[in-house]
């Protein structure tokens, strides 16, 4: 609007200077050249006045648009922007949701601030409101025991509330050369979406993760990322219970490095016999562990020994141990499939399945035709395939449907409890952040198609952080050889041959 109008005045300050000369060529006399001058400005102070007014009131009423109107987001990761999943949930929201934000309006941070009018701007039923803690310094003591940060977000409606603290909303990591926080990416949206979620779903379904076998604990990446679906996940020793817990959905198996008891083997079989759910995620050990393995032996799998070591380069990243498996389509794989990148599985055990009626097994991660298995890894100073070695190819994935044997077709009411789902996978390093920063995301795309696939619930909306940061660019090691030869090689010797022709044919003349 200002170069606009600073056009305009530049048009009048030429009529002014220009009119009068003009005139000065055809009238002679000077009471003709007064007259025209007091007329010409007089327009041009009309104009002047006019446009003036004009700008203003348009700012005035832009201003009070909402910001979808008047905000476009040309950002490379759309900064400012609310993904489709976030429009399809706030559009159909049912109730009303209140935002609070913990901060003054002048002083809230920009970007959130602009994201909050945007979802305020998709539907009737959110409340957006500031609340100052200098005015109001208790506040927020109504939600949370805690204190919480400056611009922290409230959101709350007729059933339950959630406090989504500034420090989540930003995603950070701590430089150790400049030792300084850097800011690595911005997880409004997807703390916000989930919120609501949260607050407007009806039914929360629960998982369980196990210790007391030494088991691992997922990175603050894969909590968070649980979380945001709105799964409660607890952790359970079975050496404090009798059963395993009836409101699990799920029990998640990470990694145990030692052998499961003979007890909390029957524990967890009796559950998995009356249509309990397993996520297993296996490591190699090299111990003997008998009752894990009739754990994986209720669905006919069975964990190779050794780690699976890939022949062919189009299915692994620098190491033949660092793998990039082939993702085949199901329902737990397809958000995966969809990002169009690859799945990074290092040090994996190769999986072998038993065909048996009553259990459905779908490989959703498979080795090629030229890995193997080598079990004796310590001793081992070559990837050449040795004697010994177990032929693969290997499934290093599997999703494994037991139909129970009490199984009644007909009670289809029935069915979900009397089927024993279970996914397998065989690299405990897969799901951690080292390993999805390499395929930038798409392991943790994978850890969450499994989750919920395997738990049902109308609150599952998650939305991933945009990152700041520039993405990897993972390729398979044939891949990279080829480019580094056209690159490095053939591109420079093109040239140079082409520039020896030209100087050779030019040297004649």
């Amino acid at each position: 609007s200002v170069v606009v109008l600073f056009l305009i005045f530049t048009v009048q300050s030429i009529k002014r200077c220009h009119a009068p000369h003009a005139i000065l060529l055809i009238q002679k006399r000077r009471y003709h050249i007064l007259a025209e001058n007091w007329r010409v400005g007089a327009y041009n102070s009309s104009v002047t006045l006019i446009s003036t007014a004009v700008v203003i009131l348009m700012n005035v009423l832009g201003a009070e648009l909402p910001a979808k109107y008047t905000v476009f987001d040309v950002t490379a990761n759309k900064l400012y922007s609310l993904s489709e999943e976030t429009r399809e949930l706030v559009t159909s929201l049912g109730e009303d949701v209140s935002l609070y934000v913990v901060a003054g309006e002048e002083q809230a941070d920009a970007v959130l601030n602009t994201t909050l009018e945007n979802y305020a701007g998709l539907s009737s039923h959110i409340k957006l409101s500031y609340v100052d803690p200098a005015v109001n310094p208790k506040f927020f003591s109504r939600y949370t025991d805690e204190n919480i940060s400056y611009n922290s977000v409230i959101v709350e409606s007729g059933k339950r509330s959630r406090v989504i603290d500034y420090s989540a909303i930003y995603q950070t990591e701590f430089d150790y050369y400049s030792y300084s926080q850097t800011t690595t990416g911005y997880d409004g949206e997807g703390q916000l979406t989930s919120a609501i979620a949260f607050v407007t779903t009806e039914d929360m379904p629960k998982i369980y993760t196990l210790e007391g076998h030494g088991e691992l604990a997922f990175d603050t990446e894969f909590k968070a990322a649980i979380e945001k679906e709105n799964i409660e996940c607890d952790t359970i020793n079975l050496l404090n219970y009798d059963t395993v817990p009836a409101d699990a959905e799920m029990v998640v198996i990470y990694g145990p490095t030692e052998d499961f008891s003979e007890d909390d083997t029957e524990k967890l079989l009796s559950y998995m016999k009356n249509g309990g759910n397993l996520l297993i995620i296996s490591t190699y050990t090299g111990k003997e562990m008998p009752n894990f393995a009739r754990i994986l032996d209720f669905y006919g799998v069975e964990v190779t020994k050794g780690l699976v070591i890939e022949g062919d380069s189009d299915y692994y990243y620098q190491d033949p141990f660092y793998l990039f498996p082939q993702m085949l389509y199901d329902s737990v794989t397809e958000s995966a499939i969809d990002s169009g990148s690859y799945v990074f599985v290092p040090y994996a055990q190769g999986i072998t399945v038993s065909e048996r009626d009553d259990t459905e097994v779908t490989t959703l991660l498979q080795a090629s035709e030229q890995s193997y298995a080598r079990n004796e890894i310590e001793s081992s100073d070559s990837y050449e395939k040795q004697e010994g070695d177990i032929e693969g190819p290997f499934a290093l994935g599997v999703k494994c449907l037991r139909t129970l044997e009490d199984f009644d077709e007909e009670a289809e009411e029935n069915a979900d409890s009397k089927i024993s789902e279970a996914v397998i996978y065989t690299s405990e390093q897969m799901f951690t952040q080292n390993a999805d920063e390499i395929v930038s995301g798409t392991n943790l795309k994978l850890f969450l198609g499994t989750l919920t696939s395997m738990v049902s619930h109308t609150g599952s909306v998650s939305v991933p952080a945009k990152s700041y940061e520039i993405s990897y660019l993972a390729m398979p090691q044939n891949t990279i050889v080829v480019l580094a030869l056209l690159s490095v090689v053939v591109i420079p010797f093109t040239f140079l041959i082409g520039g020896f022709a030209v100087w050779f044919r030019r040297r004649n003349w």
